[in-house]
């Protein structure tokens, strides 16, 4: 009996060490961080951190968080953010927002982010490189204002997982009850979205891990298995494969099909993506599509065509391709 009381007072004790070991390392971990992301000429603040959660738990907070990067114009503060980990499992990591954050846009501008849940995951694979396993962000009770102008969401889903193939990753977003900010009435558009879907795999020419803020991973594929958009009585379907092309300009095509696409050419307009002199050319030319296509009424599939720097929907110009390249 009394060699079974000595062998759990010296596991306690050594319990005790191991977490004041892992508490003193994440504590000097975070440190180190601030002060790389300082050295690297980046804005990286806080008025405090302090490492709770014994005996199986290392919980980190960090209070009034600054990051900034000059070079870009982006930022993020908040009031703190907490960082969670088992002592036995310190590879996956659990994130808790404060109920409001501050996002700086580069044009000087910035986002006020409001949630009444917002909470994210990290797990990574044990070993020195720290690769990217999975990832979750969740919220619930979200808003976004810029300049008074507000979107609500009532909830928010994203994840992504290690893919098959190296180095890439399937991602997935959706979006339920969205409620756009000062949207025109002129649009016709309903006053709320009800999903907002993204499905893809994205393929990258370096790992995701601790060492990509010097590799500079690059996307190299991005497989779109379905985008999904139903606003009311409009819905917007995609789905295709684009690659960068030399200089990085998206390369590939997206089949698109729209119902009730007279609709959204009504909001395009109205939204000014589409200016009203030309309007009726796009009507002509849609409304040609739909009836060669065979389609439904008011149901128009069209290709998404991305090449040589340039992008159009069918024979409809639309501007330049959007660049696909992360790195420099």
């Amino acid at each position: 009996m009394r060699a079974l009381i000595w062998g759990v007072m010296l596991a306690g004790v050594l319990w005790c060490g191991w977490w004041w070991i892992a508490a003193t390392g994440l504590d000097r971990g975070t440190d180190a961080w601030f002060k790389a992301q300082t050295d690297a000429g980046r804005i990286a603040t806080r008025s405090g951190q302090v490492v709770h959660g014994f005996p199986s738990r290392l919980d980190l907070t960090v209070d009034n968080p600054v990051l900034g990067d000059p070079a870009t114009g982006y930022g993020w503060s908040a009031p703190f953010v907490q960082v969670f980990a088992l002592t036995y499992k310190p590879w996956h990591l659990i994130a808790a927002f404060a109920p409001e954050q501050t996002v700086s846009l580069p044009d000087g501008s910035s986002l006020r982010v409001t949630a009444d849940k917002l909470m994210a995951s990290l797990i990574v694979k044990p070993g020195p490189a720290l690769t990217l396993d999975r990832s979750t962000l969740t919220g619930d009770g979200l808003r976004v204002d810029r300049a008074g102008i507000a979107v609500d969401i009532e909830s928010l889903r994203f994840g992504t997982r290690q893919g098959a193939a190296a180095h890439s990753h399937d991602l997935a977003l959706e979006l339920i009850g969205v409620t756009p900010g000062a949207l025109p009435p002129e649009t016709g558009l309903a006053a709320r979205i009800d999903v907002l879907r993204l499905e893809t795999d994205l393929t990258f020419d370096a790992p995701l891990d601790r060492h990509s803020a010097t590799t500079r991973p690059n996307l190299i594929a991005v497989n779109l298995r379905e985008a999904r958009v139903n606003w009311g009585d409009l819905v917007v379907h995609g789905a295709g494969r684009v690659a960068p092309d030399a200089t990085g300009r998206a390369e590939g095509r997206i089949d698109i099909r729209i119902e009730n696409w007279r609709l959204a050419l009504k909001a395009a307009v109205a939204a000014g993506l589409i200016t009203p002199d030309v309007a009726p050319t796009w009507a002509k030319g849609l409304d040609l599509l739909e009836k060669a296509g065979n389609a439904p009424e008011g149901q128009l599939s069209l290709p998404l065509i991305l090449g040589n720097g340039r992008m159009s929907l069918g024979p409809l110009p639309l501007g330049p391709a959007p660049l696909l390249t992360i790195g420099d």
